[in-house]
C-alpha cells in the first residue's frame, strides 16, 4: 500500500509525463499479446551460441543457486544471471569488477561461480544524493536497502564492496578479466565508465553492459538512454572493440522487440590489444 501511494503521488506531481506513461502501458499491453516466450528464448540461444557459450543448461543451476540463496532471486529474472553462469563454464577469471553494487546480488552470484576470484564491487556512498534517489526511494526504502545490501555482503570473504563514484576509477591502474557495468546508464557517465573499463580490462578480458537500448521514448541520466548503445557503437565503428547484443530478459512483455533492452558483450579488438 505504501509503495502504490509513494507512486499515486509522484504521478500527480509531475503531471506532464502522464502521457508517456500511457503509452509505455499500451506498448506493455501490445508486446503482451499472444507472446511466445520460447520463440525468444530460441534466439537467446543463438545470440549466446554466437559468443561459443551455452545458454541452455545455465537456468538449472541458476535455480539451485536460488533455492540456497533465497535473498538473491529477483522479483524478474536478467539474463546477465545466465551470462555469468555461462560465462564460468568456460573461463576462470580471477579479478572481476562490478560498477554499480545495488542490492548486492550480483556480487554474490559471480562470488559463487567464480570462488577462486576475487571480485571488488563499487557503488556510491550512502548518503550520496543521487543514490539516494535512486528508484525513488524515500528515506525509510533506503535505510532498508542499505540494510539488507549490507548483511548479504558481509562475510563474502572473496568480495570487497567500495564506496566511491565510479568516476574516480579514472584514477586507478588495476587489471580485471571481467568488469560489469550496471551504474547511471546515461550520459555522461555510462560513456567514461565504459571508457574506463576498456582501460581497465585484460587484453583477453570482458567488459559487459547492462540495460543497453537501442530506442527509447524519453531518455534520462539514470534508467533509460542510448548512452551505452552509441558509446559502444561509436567504439566498434572506430575497430577499439569488437561487441555482441543478449537479450536482457526473454520473459513476457520484454523479448519483444518494442520493449526490449539488451545486455552488452565486449572485447578489445585484436588489433589494438
Amino acid at each position: 500500500m505504501h509503495k502504490l501511494v509513494s507512486r499515486i503521488i509522484r504521478n500527480l506531481s509531475k503531471p506532464y509525463l502522464l502521457p508517456s506513461k500511457i503509452v509505455g502501458k499500451l506498448q506493455w499491453f501490445y508486446a503482451g499479446l499472444n507472446y511466445n516466450e520460447s520463440k525468444y528464448i530460441d534466439e537467446q540461444v543463438e545470440r549466446f551460441s554466437k559468443l561459443g557459450l551455452n545458454y541452455s543448461d545455465t537456468q538449472s543451476e541458476l535455480d539451485s543457486f536460488y533455492l540456497s540463496n533465497e535473498d538473491c532471486k529477483a522479483e524478474i529474472s536478467s539474463c546477465h544471471h545466465n551470462l555469468f553462469v555461462a560465462l564460468s563454464k568456460k573461463y576462470k577469471f580471477k579479478r572481476i569488477l562490478e560498477i554499480g553494487t545495488h542490492s548486492g546480488v550480483s556480487a554474490i552470484l559471480l562470488s559463487s561461480l567464480f570462488p577462486e576470484a576475487t571480485i571488488t564491487t563499487i557503488d556510491l556512498p550512502d548518503n550520496h544524493p543521487i543514490f539516494l534517489n535512486t528508484y525513488n526511494r524515500d528515506p525509510i526504502q533506503s535505510v532498508e536497502f542499505i540494510k539488507k545490501r549490507d548483511e548479504l555482503l558481509k562475510g563474502v570473504k572473496n568480495v570487497k564492496f567500495v564506496k566511491m563514484n565510479s568516476l574516480n576509477l579514472t584514477f586507478i591502474d588495476e587489471k580485471f578479466d571481467l568488469i560489469w557495468v550496471d551504474g547511471a546508464h546515461g550520459y555522461p557517465v555510462v560513456g567514461i565508465d565504459i571508457i574506463n573499463s576498456l582501460r581497465l580490462v585484460n587484453n583477453s578480458g570482458f567488459v559487459v553492459c547492462d540495460d543497453v537500448y537501442k530506442h527509447v521514448r524519453k531518455s534520462d541520466k539514470m534508467y533509460c538512454s542510448t548512452a551505452s548503445y552509441e558509446t559502444i557503437s561509436e567504439l566498434s565503428d572506430a575497430k577499439i572493440v569488437d561487441y555482441s547484443l543478449i537479450l536482457k530478459r526473454t520473459v513476457a512483455p520484454w523479448g519483444h522487440p518494442i520493449m526490449r533492452k539488451y545486455i552488452a558483450i565486449l572485447r578489445k579488438n585484436s588489433n589494438n590489444s
